[in-house]
């Protein structure tokens, strides 16, 4: 914390003279007099400069391609596709060992060996499943979302162009598909 207090204090200063605040207007003293302005009729007019780089326009940003939110869209949809494969085994697995847990234990849930088996590894088996198919669900969702919302870059394009002809100009309508 210590080190971090020049550091602070040297941006602070920085900041401050670049809004023009003096020591004597942080300090609370009356500020300095501008400079007088000379008189038009002593200067020579001088020519206006070209805009200096700090002041000229800001570059385009760059074009947003949707390559990457369509491949993390993909990576989500194969995840959710895996795991819904592995909620249907789950679920056919649970199914399986219900059946056996039911014919091997009676009204009052009395269960034999059997029984007593399928009845644990039920109780394992639904916890995978319950969030088999969460991950399932989500991961198809929000692959399916991205993928329909970004589509490939350039796949449709239409663009109205003004081009040379032989008696003068013309305007057409090109379009890619």
């Amino acid at each position: 914390m210590v080190r971090a207090a020049p550091r602070l204090s040297a941006l602070l200063v920085a900041t401050a003279l670049s809004l023009g605040v003096t020591r004597a207007h942080a300090q609370g003293a009356a500020p300095e007099p501008a400079p007088a302005a000379p008189s038009p009729s002593t200067t020579p007019a001088a020519p206006e400069a070209a805009p200096t780089a700090a002041y000229a326009a800001p570059a385009p940003p760059p074009r947003h391609t949707s390559r990457a939110a369509r491949d993390v869209g993909w990576i989500s949809f194969g995840i959710g596709s895996a795991a819904a494969v592995g909620a249907i085994v789950t679920s056919i697995m649970a199914l399986h060992d219900a059946s056996v847990r039911n014919a091997h234990c009676n009204a009052q849930r009395v269960c034999d060996s059997e029984g007593f088996g399928a009845n644990s590894q039920l109780g394992s088996i639904l916890g995978f499943n319950a969030a088999a198919w969460a991950v399932a669900a989500v991961g198809i969702g929000v692959g399916l979302a991205l993928v329909l919302t970004h589509p490939v870059d350039g796949s449709n394009e239409t663009a109205v162009v003004v081009s040379p002809n032989g008696s003068g100009a013309g305007v057409s309508l090109r379009s890619t598909f």
